[in-house]
Parts: C-alpha cells; structure tokens; sequence
C-alpha cells in the first residue's frame, strides 16, 4: 500500500492562489485585529449617536462617555463569561471524578472478560457513551494509550462498536487543536480500526485547507502527531519513507516524533537508516546529520557498506558523527584506520577555517573513548594540547578513560608542562582525573 499522505498544508505547501512573497499569515492577524477593532467600535459611535449626544452637546465629551460605557460593559462581560466557564469547568470536574473510577473499571473488567462473556460488559459501555459521552471517550484513550497488543485490538474494536471513530472524525473538523486531538487518538487504535479513519481524516482536513483562499500552517504539534499516528500504523514497507519525511522535518517535529520512531526504530532498522545517509550529495548533508544524531542517540547501527560510505561524505561534519557510530557496529575493528585518520584530522575534503577537521577530531575522540582504543593514545595525547577548549577537554576525558596510560600521560601533562604554556592544560587533565574519582566521567566527556 502506497505510504500515507499529509494534507498540503501539512507538508508546508501554500495553495496555488497565495502570491509567493506574501506573508498571508501576517495579513489575516492584521484583519482579524482591524475587526476587532471595528466591533468594539460600532457601539461607542451608536450609543454616543442615539444617547449621549442628546444630553451631551459637546463631542469628545460625548464620544468619552460612550466609549467609557462599551468599555465598563465589555468588562462586566468578559467577568460573566469567565465566572460561567469557571462553573462549568467545576461542573465538568465533578462529574469526571464521579463517572470516571466507574468508566476504567468497566473499561478493565470488559479487557479481563473472555470474548464470549464481553457483551455485558459492553452493553454496560454503551450505556456510560450514550449518558457520559464525554467522560467514556477520555477513559478509553487513556486506557488505549496504557496498553498493547491483544487489550488495544479490543480496545480499537470496542471504539468502533461505540462509534467513537465517528465522533472523533467529526472533531477534527472543529479547528486546529481538535484535528490534532483527532490524530491522536486515531493513532492509538490498532492498524485495521484506524487507518480507515485516519485516511478520512487526512483528507477531509487537506481538501478543507485548500477550499480556502488563505493558507494556514499546521502547527509543530500537528504535524509530530500526524507523523506519530503514521508510524504507528504503516507498514514495514512505508516506514522507510516515514523515516525521510520526519529527518526532513523541523527541530520541534523530530523532537516531537522521535520517541514513537525510535520504538519502530528496529522495523526501520540499518536498510533505511543507510537509504537516507549514504548520499554524497550536499544537499543531503542536513538530512544525513539529523539521521546520524538519532542513530547515536539511539545507539542504532549502520551497515558496514553504508558506514563506510558516511565516512567518505564529502561534509567532514557528517564524517565526524559518523566515527561516533563505530562503537556501536559489530565490526568495529575494521575502522580503526579511519578513527586513526580521524584523530588527525581526516584525509578527505575538510570545511573551511579548518572546523571540519575539529568535527572530525571530536568524532575520533568518542569512538576511542568507547573502544577503550590505547593505541591511539599519542594522537589522543595530541588533541589534549589543542587550540580548542572544547576539543582539549574531551581529549583529557578521552585519556582518563584509556586506564592507567592515559592517567599518566595526564599527570605528567600536570607536572612536567613546560614555563612557557599556559596552566590550562594541567587544569584540564587535573579535572579529567578528578571526573574519574568521582565516577562522573562518561564516554562522550564531562
């Protein structure tokens, strides 16, 4: 099945009527501020027309007390609105802490049923939907949110016999935070449940948006649950093609889909992290850092062929996070030259005012210190004097982590530091050695 499709306005695409260089968001901010305006306005001018002025000849006095009137009543009614919601929120709260102890333990007791003895405990669910409709539906997503496997499948099967999926549909249509709303909840049902109706969704929300004549951006939470529903319910085959949609996302998008993709993270697997790292293209040097940050964080691996691919790149930052990766290869001792390589430097292409090489050095550093890599302690003992603070401080931590040889090429850097360099080299060894009295070294530095 062909992978599923955000909205266009999901995938940042303006409707083809918005003039480019136009910043229509702007636009209708300004518009709905100049209503505003003008509904506050109308009355002053109305009741200063019919009222004031009749007892009041002169003008900016009239126009005053008009004004100071609308403004006492907006006031009132803004305090009468906010008491109202107030009260029903309390309302609302009450009964929720009524109906709820009442809702899960049906909810649990129709999960623990066999199938054969479920209906009662259904009928007793139909009964909470159609009295606490409200109440019933919150209950069962929290408890879809709780619970896997065999309990969801009966979970999304009961949403379905309740109608619920049709209700959440209907939600979506309401603005942007149900639609959001809508997406979440779809997304927990299982895959038969909620595709159907995700797709529904989806669309009827992207032929909204391009109906209108005025583009509208899905916010970033929008979008990270509409990635996390499609996660959750595409197949093996769709989630490679997920996984390029979300490395191409913003920031707050990963961040905000990163833990649901991270658990399919092994159907995903080495083929399509390699699918979306390996080009050499400068093009892909974004998507290949983002892709190689959440492989480390992840401590997922590359295949071999692919790895040594990213560490040709021809971005040397791309290279430096790739060295990271080679502790967490089953092969990691084939790439002992290009960590050697990297300690000094690199041999490939290197960025300008010699960053890349740095990135290059910093990503060696990590795998030695993984590796526990003693043969690399001279080059290791090298960065430890460089120009970068950064740099040097993560060499030390890098020597503290090579056992007894490391510590002592750190004391002699503390003892033997020749008159003429500056004292911050031996303060950085004697913080490296103290990190590893007090067990708060780690492999990545302090």
């Amino acid at each position: 099945m062909s992978v599923l499709r955000l909205p266009r306005r999901m995938a940042g695409v303006r409707p083809g009527i918005a003039r480019p260089g136009v910043d229509w968001d702007r636009v209708l901010v300004f518009a709905r501020a100049f209503v505003v305006i003008a509904f506050f306005l109308y009355p002053v001018w109305w009741i200063h027309v019919h009222f004031v002025s009749a007892t009041v000849p002169e003008v900016p006095l009239s126009l005053a007390i008009s004004f100071l009137g609308v403004q006492f009543a907006v006031i009132i009614g803004e305090l009468l609105a906010s008491s109202a919601a107030k009260k029903l929120d309390e309302i609302r709260l009450r009964r929720s802490r009524h109906w709820h102890p009442r809702i899960r333990s049906a909810l649990a007791a129709y999960l623990a049923a066999p199938d054969s003895a479920g209906k009662h405990g259904c009928a007793e669910l139909q009964y909470f939907r159609k009295r606490h409709p409200r109440e019933t539906e919150t209950c069962l997503v929290e408890m879809l949110a709780a619970v896997n496997g065999q309990a969801r499948q009966r979970l999304s099967e009961l949403a379905v016999t309740l109608k619920l999926t049709g209700r959440w549909e209907k939600h979506a249509g309401r603005g942007r935070l149900e639609l959001r709303e809508a997406i979440e909840w779809l997304g927990l049902l299982s895959m038969p449940a909620g595709r159907a109706a995700l797709l529904r969704v989806l669309e009827a929300a992207s032929s909204t948006i391009e109906s209108r004549w005025l583009p509208r951006h899905a916010s970033p939470s929008t979008l990270a649950s509409t990635y996390c529903a499609k996660i959750r319910l595409a197949s093996a085959g769709d989630l490679s093609q997920i996984c390029q949609e979300v490395l191409a996302a913003p920031f707050l998008v990963r961040a905000m889909a990163a833990s649901d993709l991270r658990a399919h993270a092994h159907a995903v697997g080495a083929a399509a992290g390699t699918a979306s790292l390996s080009s050499h293209g400068s093009r892909s040097s974004h998507g290949s850092k983002v892709a190689l940050q959440l492989a480390e964080s992840w401590r997922r691996n590359v295949d071999t062929p692919g790895l040594a691919a990213l560490l040709q790149h021809e971005s040397s930052t791309v290279r430096g996070l790739a060295l990271r990766l080679i502790p967490f290869q089953g092969t990691a001792g084939a790439f002992d030259k290009a960590i050697l390589e990297g300690l000094q430097g690199g041999t490939g292409p290197v960025d300008a005012d010699d960053a890349g090489a740095d990135e290059m050095r910093t990503g060696a550093l990590s795998a030695v210190g993984r590796l526990r890599m003693t043969r690399a302690l001279p080059l290791v003992a090298e960065c430890s004097a460089s120009a970068n603070e950064s740099l040097a401080r993560l060499a030390c931590a890098t020597l503290a982590e090579l056992g007894e040889v490391g510590r002592e090429v750190l004391e002699s850097q503390i003892h033997g530091a020749p008159p003429d360099q500056s004292a911050r080299g031996g303060a950085r060894a004697a913080e490296a050695l103290m990190s590893v009295s007090t067990g708060r070294l780690t492999a990545d530095g302090f």
